[in-house]
């Protein structure tokens, strides 16, 4: 509620926010033929009688550097009132009409704080959020191996072939087929490897499962897949 003198009248009224660095008081700026007048809306002992005589300049108010939002009022005491409305240039005008002389625009801008902050952290949220992306693209590829169709194992007779298997997915990608080779000497003393076994029925789960152990062990579930003898004919 407005506490108006006997002969004070409303001359304009727009709805408004007084702005105290990133705090907002929603409310209502009037101009009357005596005074400018702010009233909070949610508490009228916070309202602002201000008489226009002593209004001594104002600076524009800025959104993102550009776009006016509403003005800066400096005070002949030195105390400055900053008002967030649509339509502040129109006001100013009126109230430059009102007091009967002009009020002194400022070289410079004041900016409003709250929407700069929330945009620039827009900004900086969509610039590193590729870098963030690709950091966790890369630790997946890492942590998580990509699937090759097929693995040749080479069998070492210190070794059954599910510890040579274990060992092999320690250090290596998913197949979706393994084969073991055997050594084998012909009459003349030379070595060839040939196809001894496949793995058959070895899952990816059972894959991420073993790349959990750092040393064999009987727990390791090895009961879901078989080593099937390749026919020799």
């Amino acid at each position: 509620m407005l506490d108006l003198n006997l002969e004070e009248k409303v001359v304009l009224k727009k709805p408004t926010s007084l702005i105290d660095g990133l705090n907002q008081k929603p409310g209502k700026l009037y101009i009357t033929n005596e005074r400018l007048i702010f009233e909070d809306s949610k508490n009228s002992s916070n309202n602002i009688y201000i008489q226009l005589s002593e209004i001594k300049s104002y600076k524009e108010l800025k959104v993102f550097y550009k776009l006016t939002s509403g003005f800066d009022l400096v005070l002949d005491n030195g105390v400055h009132y900053c008002f967030n409305l649509f339509g502040g240039k129109s006001l100013l005008l009126k109230l430059e009409e009102v007091r009967g002389s002009s009020i002194e625009k400022e070289v410079g801008v004041k900016h409003h704080l709250l929407p700069n902050i929330i945009f620039g952290l827009i900004v900086v949220f969509f610039s590193i959020s590729p870098i963030i992306s690709g950091v966790g693209n890369l630790i997946t590829i890492f942590d998580n191996p990509s699937k090759t169709e097929s693995c040749n194992l080479y069998y070492d007779r210190n070794t059954n072939q599910y510890i040579l298997l274990f060992n092999h997915v320690k250090n290596n990608p998913y197949c979706e087929k393994y084969t073991v080779f055997m050594d084998y000497e012909d009459n003349y003393g030379n070595v060839s490897w040939k196809p001894w076994s496949v793995v058959t029925d070895f899952s990816k789960e059972e894959y991420d499962e073993i790349r959990k152990y750092q040393y064999y062990s009987k727990n390791v579930p090895m009961s879901g897949f078989k080593f099937t003898p390749i026919d020799k004919k």
